[in-house]
């Protein structure tokens, strides 16, 4: 009886986690699918801003034109993260030297990005959640079977 009552708090804490791993998936896919039309980017000033104690990311004001129309912004880089300034430097010394192009919304142009990042890892997270969850199902089956 207690191992009935432990095995069905297992499974809850497994797919609760399934659950919140699959929402931030498809959330962070949704805003992937969102970003679906380029255009050349002219970047024009590079910042090196630190985020917390000792983690310090790159951002960047960006103009780029659409249909006759010129918008500008600042984006923030989510990734790389540095653990000092130096490493965020060089990185900078590289890409200012690159051609940019930014991805947007061609529905709400405002809603753009210099990065388009497919969250891989948040995939694997939550597949590899989902393969624990039927695990113990699978188990569950098989040990209900077995007693009776």
């Amino acid at each position: 009886m207690v191992s009935k009552k432990f095995f069905y708090f297992i499974f809850l804490m497994v797919g609760g986690a399934s659950l919140w791993l699959g929402g931030q998936f498809f959330y962070d896919l949704y805003h992937y699918f969102q970003l679906n039309s380029h255009a050349p980017a002219q970047v024009s000033e590079w910042r090196i801003v630190e985020k917390k104690p000792n983690r310090f990311s790159i951002e960047a004001n960006y103009e780029f034109c659409v249909e006759d129309r010129t918008l500008n912004g600042v984006f923030h880089f989510s990734k790389p993260v540095y653990q000092n300034p130096y490493l965020a430097e060089d990185l900078l010394s590289h890409w200012k030297e690159k051609n940019w192009k930014i991805w947007f919304n061609a529905d709400r142009i405002h809603e753009a990005s210099l990065q388009k990042i497919f969250p891989i890892k948040r995939g694997v997270y939550f597949a590899l959640s989902l393969a624990v969850m039927l695990y113990f199902a699978i188990l569950n089956l098989y040990v209900t079977r077995e007693r009776f």
